[in-house]
């Protein structure tokens, strides 16, 4: 989807969401401008899965949001490939938790 179609969708919605976001189309702009360049690369950039509560916490993959622990709580952000099975960009971000 490209931007204009996505800024005219926005339009049409009455959300509180939907108002927020058109306050910040510039953002908008350079975050599609963004994907879309991790995405014509070849290989393109990837993100890894979204993490579940309960998995094991991966210090190598992922740094700790407020609070530590050996298992994830809630994903804040997702850790950044250079490619499918390369190495890592950007660590992610993930709230740690005890059970």
């Amino acid at each position: 989807m490209c931007l204009q179609t996505y800024m005219q969708r926005l339009r049409q919605l009455t959300s509180a969401s939907a108002r927020y976001a058109l306050r910040v189309e510039t953002f908008l702009r350079e975050a599609f401008t963004l994907c879309w360049m991790m995405s014509i690369q070849d290989p393109p950039v990837v993100f890894d899965h979204l993490l579940q509560h309960g998995e094991t916490f991966n210090t190598e993959l992922y740094r700790s949001y407020t609070k530590a622990g050996p298992l994830v709580d809630f994903p804040v952000w997702p850790t950044m490939f250079l490619h499918e099975g390369g190495p890592v960009l950007y660590k992610g971000v993930a709230q740690g938790c005890n059970k």
